[in-house]
């Protein structure tokens, strides 16, 4: 028997029986092809995003001034008595454990000089869960920094077209102690309380950072930070910036607990299968709309603004910069000393040492956060 195609192209049936073989060898074949234009193309993003902006900050750093410089011209008067400041926030970092070797330079970007890096957040509009990126060195974040405002609108518009999106802006970054960190004029905004505050932020960035665990980097970097500025300023004697840390404090606190009803009014929604996305995505407005309107009234702060600026990727950045602390003092707590000053050195020390082991902890197959990892912390202060 022959099978005829055309006028020229005969098979038997014995070679036909193999072309099934061939069409399948064929299409995995291009399969694996569209895969490997797909792969390439994401990882082409991800290095030219990389590249892009390692490129922007190196050209950045070319401009450095140190800061001895800065603070004999004339032209930067506006900023002496901050980065008079700067050598004793240091000095007493340091006797906490802390990495001072950053801040020996300060630089000046061309844009805002409010803004050292603007960010975007995507999240699953029907789900608390942000789209992540892995890094080398950091591990995974939920959220791109971009040097130009511009850059980070079009990544932006890009992820909004899937995603609830929020976009924010960082006066600070931390280069993790890879390399010496650059003072920034956005780092010099506001009272010395929220220098120091900020400037410690970033120091135990540099000293502990434990990988693919952004939330309990910054819950920690938040907890240390706010411990010593506070003590930083009664020995400095400056009571009236402790009673303005205080009453923060307080504001916060109303602000935390305002953001814990919140995800768990969302969460209980985003669980009910019994609705369907449509009715989710409408009830998701209304909640957020009642509880902005019902937003806490603090002493002096509103951390909450308007409603137009909340959703899912707003409120998981929330958590991350606003968070519950409660655990954090509960650890503090392991150490054997009563004394604060010596608890939080403690702590320090206890993280810097088993760094390493936390992120093998961290990384281990069972998914491990912030509460294991402390409370393995806990169970090392405990035995020193």
């Amino acid at each position: 028997m022959a099978l005829t195609y055309g006028s020229s192209h005969c098979f038997s049936a014995r070679q036909y029986r193999f072309l099934p073989f061939v069409a399948v060898k064929l299409k995995s074949l291009v399969l694996l092809c569209c895969c490997y234009f797909c792969l390439s193309m994401f990882f082409f993003e991800k290095i030219h995003y990389m590249f892009d902006q390692v490129n922007y900050g190196v050209r950045l750093m070319l401009t450095r001034q140190p800061i001895d410089r800065v603070i004999s011209d004339p032209h930067y008067q506006h900023y002496h008595d901050k980065l008079q400041q700067l050598d004793r926030i240091k000095q007493f970092a340091s006797l906490y454990g802390l990495h001072t070797d950053s801040y020996t330079h300060m630089v000046f970007p061309s844009g805002d000089p409010e803004v050292v890096s603007y960010l975007v957040v995507a999240a699953e509009k029907l789900r608390l869960q942000a789209i992540e990126e892995w890094f080398p060195f950091v591990g995974r974040v939920h959220y791109l920094g971009y040097f130009r405002e511009s850059d980070r609108d079009r990544k932006a518009k890009e992820l909004a077209e899937h995603y609830d999106v929020y976009l924010g802006r960082a006066s600070a970054f931390s280069l993790l102690g890879y390399l010496s960190d650059p003072l920034f004029p956005s780092m010099l905004k506001g009272s010395t309380g929220d220098v120091a505050d900020l400037l410690l932020h970033e120091l135990v960035h540099g000293t502990i950072w434990v990988r693919d665990q952004l939330d309990f980097n910054e819950h920690l970097a938040t907890f240390i930070s706010k411990k010593l500025t506070k003590l930083y300023l009664i020995k400095h004697g400056m009571t009236d910036e402790v009673t303005r840390m205080s009453v923060r404090a307080s504001d916060q606190k109303l602000y935390q607990d305002w953001l814990s009803r919140l995800k768990e009014a969302l969460v209980s929604l985003y669980d009910d299968d019994q609705l369907s996305d449509q009715q989710k995505i409408q009830k998701k407005n209304n909640i957020i709309s009642d509880f902005v309107a019902e937003k806490p009234k603090g002493k002096k702060y509103d951390y909450v603004g308007a409603k137009s600026g909340w959703n899912n990727a707003r409120l998981i950045l929330a958590n991350t910069y606003s968070p519950n602390l409660q655990i954090f003092e509960d650890t503090l707590k392991c150490s054997l000393s009563d004394d604060l000053s010596e608890q939080i050195k403690d702590f320090i020390i206890t993280l810097k040492t088993a760094q390493q082991s936390l992120e093998k902890l961290a990384n281990t197959e069972t998914k491990v956060g912030g509460k294991e990892i402390l409370q393995e912390v806990c169970r090392r202060m405990e035995q020193e």
